[in-house]
């Protein structure tokens, strides 16, 4: 009977040795896929354009309001062009026939940018690893070759895509 307490006590210190091993092995693959992935944004000198776009999904869109990104097929609900200095200076919004184009500078065929808009401003926080995005400060995305993507907003369905 002793002998088999004993026993049964050595199988319990192993299952807990071998669950505290997958524990340790698991936690340091996740700190090492943490690390391995964040997104450096070294090589981005200046972005040009912002898009804020959803999935296609099951409506009925102007060719002109879709792009692809990341493979998949979206809807463009505002896109915004900056000039050198991360300013905005071509904004177009989303409608039914497709982009309405808004100029800072007046040109013909554009409508005037009004209100908010006058002040978006794009910079990059290369010490911080951000993107200043007017008031928001951007720490969480996904750098691809052109191209930086952010998560998608839960509540809106809505995502950013900034062009470098």
């Amino acid at each position: 009977m002793e002998k088999r307490a004993h026993v049964a006590e050595q199988m319990k210190r192993l299952k807990k040795s071998i669950n505290m091993k997958k524990s340790i092995f698991i936690f340091a693959i996740t700190l090492t896929l943490g690390c391995a992935s964040k997104p450096d944004l070294k090589d981005v000198t200046k972005i040009h354009e912002k898009l804020i776009v959803f999935e296609e999904g099951e409506g009925t869109y102007s060719e002109g309001n879709i792009t692809l990104i990341d493979g998949e097929r979206c809807v463009i609900e505002k896109k915004i062009i900056y000039d050198n200095e991360g300013k905005c200076l071509y904004l177009y919004t989303a409608g039914s026939e497709g982009l309405i184009p808004h100029s800072r500078n007046y040109f013909r065929g554009y409508l005037p940018i009004e209100g908010a808009a006058l002040n978006y401003t794009i910079k990059i926080d290369k010490k911080n690893n951000w993107i200043l995005d007017n008031v928001d400060t951007i720490r969480v995305f996904k750098v691809l070759e052109n191209e930086i993507i952010t998560d998608t907003d839960k509540k809106t369905g809505r995502f950013r895509v900034y062009k470098y």
